[in-house]
């Protein structure tokens, strides 16, 4: 054989290995050798056969590089195709389109941007050089709007998405392009910029993808996955509990026509899950046992791992027993095959979660991200969130629905677990899939897999209390991380789902340090950038959720300080107009108003309330209004206390009201909104006088507390109940009705950790309650003496320490034991002591001065000690900051005692306080019966009803 005869057979054999690769995608099985034998080739070659060697090597090393030879392979390849554009002229476009997929492939590959932004801009030339050959055209545009898309998702830069919209736009023009893509394109510009017209575009588009398959008998299991997408995020904007279903139902065709064997099987199952899960949400009783089971068949499937996976596909005939079919290249190929993008794998947190990730539990969790405790905004009360509606993690950001993990049991809003079903957890694990093991999965199963379970698993612990369910979770939330490696958005999905499992293992348990390992996860998951606004600020939220949630825990104001600053960062990422917005308001309103109650900044709840509505404003799911309408209500509660406006009374009864009536009867926070509207009801009983307000509120209390609140509301409710009571008492006198309440206010005493923030209220409640005479009055006033002075010994120095004194003082003047009472005068002296002459309550700690005083002197006679409680009355009354009714009254009180003295000047000079404070009063939480003798009122401390306050949890990864 000549030297040139032998040398056109090695450029034939070259040309036929290249074509081999860049056309029919396979590969030998060392394609960096053949790689070698096509560079020999190209001194052989004339300009077109350049073209295609070089063609050729870059897909030789980009196959390479993802058989393990690394970044060092794909720059070879990239470097490839820039020397194929020196002959490439006729085909220039072409040759760009495949060097921009080479470029985004190695930014996959290295997670610098420099390249992917490399891509981006070679892109553009590609499209501006598109040949006029329709085909060709068609080709080069679709290629390269699939390209931008996953560009914008990770360079977070939307304006890429509406470059691909115009893309896809003209390829359809010219008789190609895809449906399905201009779906994803809408789809993942929705998730940046929230606007109900972008979603509404996505939904015609992926419903003309669907109708356009089925008309042609094409597989449709892409478009049906984009569809199901696009109508979670309708049902999230919407109280169309049919959008829900609907959304199910396509995930559920989209699963059953993937085979199993399919990369894209487990990722199809873990979108129906989701579905499900927010089925659950919209009122379906039976979706997230389903959703459970999906998920865990998911997780056993990844066990087996890609080996298994590939076997199943070589024993249904697929591929061949030397060389494989390479997956398409880059993020934008990874689109176009899943149907659904990059944002398959990460939902926009809403939610979070799946959540409310998980609103809150309590507190305003706030909504889980839903997380789903509290982790977030509202979890749907518990959907959400702990201290504010976590996005719920219920399923983590993948889902976006808000977590919602109960915040904390005084705030309002929270979400109530409902108790512990044995029968349908059993169910769950006997009827389903096994329970997820122990064993670490294969290196090469799927982080968002694991994540997405670990949700799902978290939404069932969180609905029924399932310990063994919520570890079940935690294992598959630890596997999710481990799994997660470097890739930054999978790694922030994992961390906020494994944050919020931690949070429902909290809720469930005895144990705090849960609650400390999740936020120091949420600490390292909030600052990654991964992900649209919406995730990236669902991490955020539900960080803010943990770190409330400790702030119930401990009563740690710089917790509670952090957490509104993290919501105030939700918001602010967002925007006002953002459709997750109103999960951080809610959370956001929630603590603001907390920090008032507990904190008396009572500057801010002005600012609480506009939250609260900026959380009500619009349409949207009626699991995701019921806590942000009871968290509003308890804003303006709030007002009214301060300020006696009974228009925000009204107010507040009307959205208690219409919060009661979006929550179906099982609704896991139900007895906590039971307890809100009564709070709100007793209260108009005791300023107006209406029997029928009391009667009404005694019958919720008696519901809920048949339910069986959960154990972090249970101080709530029952502290409202022996609220209510007494209110009861005091009009009918009847002994039993008093009995009664002091053993409920006992049970809300017993009920509140020595730490929580709300322990000052509950035990004025029982301190207070306790200056009528009782069979269990001497039981009660030795365990709230007992239960102050633990609190005592908790809390140092601070405002909530001076409160439990107040009640200390208020007890040991109801037990009258040897030395109580010297003890309670010393007490009440401090208390004084402590307050600021600005404080609003010192006019009540001047009067309850006052009361124990004169309990002293109507047992020693010591004159001196009724002398100083006139003083101290005298002083009470003429305080320029205290509440008008506390004023009123120890005004009142001032006068009898002058008269006991014989003090006519001192009575004249009362009497212009008593017409100083005859302005319209601000309701007084309790003012007990006159009592005998001319002695003052009872004391005068603040008996504050709590009511339960949601905060919102995102789920997890959205």
């Amino acid at each position: 054989m000549t030297r040139s005869s032998y040398r056109r057979l090695c450029l034939a054999l070259a040309l036929r290995r290249a074509h081999r690769a860049t056309v029919d995608g396979r590969f030998p099985r060392r394609p960096a050798r053949s790689a070698g034998f096509l560079e020999d080739a190209l001194r052989y070659a004339g300009r077109e056969d350049r073209v295609a060697l070089l063609e050729g090597i870059a897909a030789l090393y980009a196959e390479s590089a993802r058989r393990g030879a690394g970044a060092a392979a794909g720059r070879r390849s990239v470097e490839a195709l820039r020397r194929a554009l020196a002959d490439a002229e006729p085909d220039e476009a072409l040759v760009l389109a495949q060097l921009a997929e080479a470029q985004a492939a190695l930014h996959a590959m290295t997670g610098d941007t420099g390249p992917l932004r490399d891509a981006v801009a070679t892109a553009r030339r590609a499209v501006d050089r598109a040949p006029e050959d329709p085909l060709s055209r068609v080709m080069v545009l679709s290629s390269m709007a699939a390209l931008l898309l996953g560009a914008g998702a990770d360079l977070a830069d939307p304006g890429l998405f509406e470059e691909a919209v115009l893309m896809i736009g003209n390829s359809l023009a010219e008789g190609g392009g895809s449906l399905l893509r201009l779906a994803q394109a809408h789809r993942l510009r929705y998730e940046f910029d929230g606007e109900a017209g972008t979603l509404a575009l996505a939904e015609e588009a992926a419903r003309a993808a669907v109708a356009e398959c089925e008309e042609h008998t094409l597989d449709a299991a892409d478009e049906y996955a984009e569809l199901a997408q696009i109508l979670r995020y309708r049902s999230g904007r919407s109280d169309d509990q049919r959008l829900a279903r609907e959304a199910a139902d396509a995930a559920r065709e989209a699963l059953r026509r993937t085979a199993w064997g399919d990369d894209e099987h487990a990722k199809r199952a873990c979108l129906l899950a989701g579905a499900l899960t927010e089925c659950h949400y919209a009122g379906d009783p039976e979706a997230l046992a389903e959703a459970v089971a999906v998920v865990r068949a998911a997780t056993a499937a990844e066990r087996v791992g890609a080996r298994g996976r590939a076997a199943a596909r070589r024993d249904s005939g697929a591929g061949g027993a030397d060389e494989w079919r390479a997956p398409s290249a880059g993020r934008a190929g990874e689109q176009g095959a899943t149907g659904a993008g990059a944002s398959d794998d990460h939902r926009v947190a809403g939610g979070g979660a799946m959540g409310p990730r998980r609103a809150a539990g309590g507190g305003a969790p706030d909504e889980r991200r839903a997380s789903g405790g509290a982790a977030s905004e509202d979890r749907p009360a518990v959907a959400s969130g702990g201290a504010g509606e976590q996005r719920a993690t219920a399923v983590g950001s993948f889902w976006g629905q808000e977590s919602t993990a109960p915040d904390t049991p005084a705030d309002r809003g929270a979400a109530t677990r409902g108790t512990t079903n044995g029968t349908d957890a059993d169910r769950v694990g006997a009827t389903h899939a096994p329970a997820i093991p122990t064993a670490p999965a294969p290196a090469d199963a799927r982080s968002d897999v694991w994540q997405i379970a670990a949700a799902v698993l978290c939404a069932w612990a969180d609905q029924h209390e399932d310990a063994a369910v919520a570890e079940e979770a935690e294992r598959a939330a630890r596997t999710a991380l481990a799994l997660a490696g470097e890739d930054e958005q999978r790694r922030a999905d994992a961390l906020d789902t494994l944050a919020d499992v931690l949070r429902c293992a909290y809720l469930l348990g005895d144990d705090a340090r849960p609650l400390d390992e999740a936020i120091a996860y949420a600490e390292a998951a909030a600052p990654l950038q991964a992900g649209p606004p919406g995730d990236r600020a669902g991490r955020i939220g539900n960080l803010g959720v943990l770190l409330r949630l400790r702030h119930e825990e401990t009563g740690a104001r710089d917790d509670l300080d952090a957490a509104i600053g993290r919501y105030g960062e939700a918001v602010a990422l967002l925007g006002d107009e953002h459709p997750d917005a109103a999960l951080h308001f809610n959370n956001l309103g929630s603590a603001l108003a907390a920090r008032t109650r507990l904190h008396g900044l009572d500057h801010e709840l002005d600012e609480a309330i506009t939250a609260g509505r900026a959380a009500v404003r619009g349409d949207g799911p009626a699991h995701q209004r019921v806590l942000r309408l009871s968290n509003l209500g308890g804003a303006l509660y709030a007002r009214y206390t301060r300020d006696g406006d009974l228009d925000d009374l009204d107010e507040d009864i009307d959205l208690q009201r219409e919060a009661l009536r979006l929550a179906p009867n099982d609704h896991p926070e139900r007895p906590g909104l039971l307890s809100n509207l009564a709070t709100a009801l007793t209260e108009r009983h005791e300023t107006l006088g209406a029997r029928d307000d009391l009667s009404e509120a005694l019958a919720l209390l008696e519901e809920a507390m048949a339910a069986g609140p959960a154990s972090r509301r249970l101080a709530t409710v029952a502290g409202a109940h022996g609220l209510a009571l007494h209110a009861l008492h005091r009009v009918t006198r009847d002994q039993n009705a008093l009995d009664r309440a002091l053993v409920s206010l006992r049970t809300a005493v017993e009920a509140t950790s020595p730490t929580d923030p709300h322990m000052p209220l509950q035990l004025a409640n029982l301190a207070t309650s306790l200056q009528a005479e009782s069979a269990h009055r001497t039981t009660a006033a030795a365990e709230a003496v007992d239960a102050a002075r633990v609190a005592l010994a908790s809390l140092g120095e601070s405002r909530s320490a001076t409160a439990v004194r107040g009640s200390l003082l208020l007890a040991l003047a109801a037990r009258s034991g040897e030395g109580d009472l010297d003890e309670a005068v010393t007490l009440a002296h401090r208390v004084v002591a402590d307050t600021s002459p600005d404080d609003p309550d010192l006019s009540r700690s001047l009067a309850n001065l006052a009361y124990v005083l004169n309990v002293r002197y109507e047992s020693t006679a010591e004159t001196d000690d009724l002398v100083a409680a006139t003083d101290a009355l005298r002083a009470a009354a003429r305080t320029g900051t205290g509440p008008a009714d506390v004023r009123l009254h120890a005004a009142r009180g001032w006068g009898r005692l002058a008269a006991l003295t014989g003090d006519a000047r001192a009575r004249r000079r009362r009497s212009p306080s008593v017409w100083n404070c005859c302005r319209p009063p601000r309701p007084a939480g309790w003012s007990g019966p006159t009592r005998s003798g001319g002695s003052p009122r009872p004391p005068a401390w603040r008996v504050t009803r709590p009511r339960c306050v949601s905060p919102v949890v995102i789920p997890s990864g959205h």
